[in-house]
């Protein structure tokens, strides 16, 4: 009975070594650790984050850093302060990647001067949303992409049809109302 006893004892330890090393080698960095990205480089505020700046590592997340899928949202944005190389990348770094501008087949940048809108604010900033009126219609609901100068006016993103209504009433002499919207 005491041999039988030797020999379960010796083989539940040997499993327990067994499960232990699988754990460790395999499972663990399976199950716990997930790949991060962090930067290769330092970022410094209002740098744009590009592809080439990023690796990954193996860490555990604990928190709410930007995972390995969603990273390539935030490509493009840029740093809202300096990141140090080697950080792990939080959302909070960069800018909302729904803010960022894409230009894609039927959207042009249309620059507004200053001298076609009848009250021109200098409040008006990057990334604020704008209602153009041209008389009582609207024209266009558009994410300003970039502010000129305080005198000079702003560019935002248009589709093309919305573009032409623009042309339209500037050439026309017509001064726009310009509201800030959400």
């Amino acid at each position: 009975m005491s041999r039988g006893r030797r020999i379960t004892g010796l083989v539940i330890i040997i499993c327990a070594l067994t499960m232990l090393v699988i754990w460790e080698k395999w499972a663990k960095p399976a199950l716990v650790y997930d790949k991060i990205p962090v930067l290769k480089i330092d970022l410094q505020k209002g740098d744009e984050l590009k592809d080439s700046m990023i690796a990954y590592v193996e860490s555990i997340c604990g928190e709410k850093y930007i995972s390995k899928a969603e990273i390539d949202k935030y490509i493009g944005t840029k740093a809202k302060h300096f990141i140090h190389k080697g950080t792990p990348l939080f959302s909070e770094y960069l800018g909302k990647p729904d803010t960022l501008v894409d230009i894609s087949k039927d959207r042009l940048a249309v620059v507004l001067p200053k001298t076609a809108i009848h009250n021109y604010s200098s409040r008006i900033k990057k990334e604020d949303i704008v209602l153009i009126y041209d008389e009582a219609d609207l024209i266009l609901r558009a994410k300003v992409s970039s502010v000129i100068d305080d005198t000079h006016g702003f560019e935002l993103i248009t589709g093309q049809s919305e573009a032409a209504k623009l042309s339209e009433a500037i050439s026309k002499g017509r001064k726009l109302l310009i509201v800030r919207g959400s």
